[in-house]
């Protein structure tokens, strides 16, 4: 302590000056060192004495909590071989600490610390997550990542912050389910669709292992089908060339017009006369719309003829029609069902 009140980290206080006896009482010089003698401590615990340090870990408030970690898993990884982060990651608990503070530390970006993070991960038997920034992207190229799905929830005006994300997402070796989402009725620009059809084009061709692709972009208020045209367009490019070659589920709830499905089932059956994985297809929530005589209206008419091929023609051995709506003159009604060829 004499040490401290030397380097001016504390101060005696001068109530304790001036009574002359009883134990002499001391203070911090300024309050932001708190958090940082805090992460000391229990560095230098972690060391000597695990049960100790899991006691005291638990004692840190929540308020206090993002700053000590930080502040901990850096003078952890300093030690030699990443043993202190070792011994950190393998005494705490996501029940206890917020896998948001784990992924926001600054450091978790270096490999060592990264693999560190997601062998805890693996203990935590966490396989899925659901994402809005890139704070995963560090742990995705870790071949001990533990995901095996991912949700990627899209927003509008932060598209451009997630090119990074999807560059370690295509270096991801453990994820083989994808899925692209927004909150349904979210209003987009064309040019953001434009940017979201460009990461699904460098979502489809450079990721290493895709087996499962969903789509979930929908509209709330008049259907303007449209809108999505980009990702159609983009979706039927990689489809027709192979990509993602692994690619067996493909499942889309976009609003999709009659003419958009029928670009897709192109798109579907040409790549089936290739060595395509392509098996099932789900199209939850589609419309259609049926005439008196029994045929299809507009451009739905198309959307039929274009499930009838799909059926016939290509390698899909099931197509999913969850929540189809079938709108028969003025009134309606759901059905949930699915076709096999």
């Amino acid at each position: 302590m004499q040490e401290a009140v030397k380097r001016g980290i504390f101060t005696k206080s001068s109530s304790s000056c001036s009574s002359g006896g009883g134990a002499a009482r001391y203070r911090l010089v300024h309050w932001s060192l708190r958090n940082y003698l805090i992460a000391v401590h229990l560095a230098a615990t972690a060391s000597n004495n695990i049960a100790r340090f899991r006691k005291e870990f638990e004692r840190v408030s929540a308020a206090e909590m993002d700053s000590v970690l930080a502040l901990l898993v850096q003078l952890l990884a300093c030690q030699p071989q990443g043993q202190g982060l070792e011994l950190l990651f393998s005494s705490i608990s996501l029940l206890s600490v917020p896998l948001q503070s784990l992924l926001a530390v600054e450091c978790v970006h270096e490999p060592s610390t990264a693999s560190s993070l997601c062998r805890l991960l693996h203990r935590h038997c966490l396989h899925s997550a659901t994402v809005s920034d890139s704070s995963w992207a560090p742990l995705l190229p870790c071949p001990q990542c533990p995901l095996r799905s991912i949700d990627i929830l899209l927003r509008p005006g932060e598209l451009a912050g997630l090119r990074s994300f999807f560059d370690s997402l295509s270096a991801n070796t453990t994820i083989d389910s994808v899925k692209l989402s927004s909150v349904p009725g979210t209003e987009w620009t064309g040019t953001e669709v434009h940017s979201i059809a460009r990461l699904l084009l460098q979502l489809c061709t450079e990721k290493r292992r895709l087996e499962a692709l969903s789509l979930h972009f929908t509209l709330l208020s008049e259907r303007q089908h449209s809108v999505f045209q980009p990702l159609v367009d983009a979706l039927a490019f990689c489809i027709g060339s192979g990509l993602p070659a692994g690619l067996r589920v493909l499942s889309l709830e976009m609003d999709l017009a009659g003419g958009q499905l029928h670009q897709l089932s192109n798109a579907v059956t040409s790549r089936a006369s290739s060595t395509s994985a392509l098996k099932s297809l789900q199209l939850p929530n589609l419309c259609v719309v049926e005439r008196e005589d029994g045929g299809f209206s507009g451009g739905v008419g198309l959307a039929a003829s274009a499930l009838t091929r799909l059926v016939a023609a290509s390698g899909v051995r099931e197509l999913g029609l969850q929540g189809c709506w079938r709108a028969a003159g003025p009134a309606t009604g759901v059905s949930s069902y699915s076709l096999r060829s």
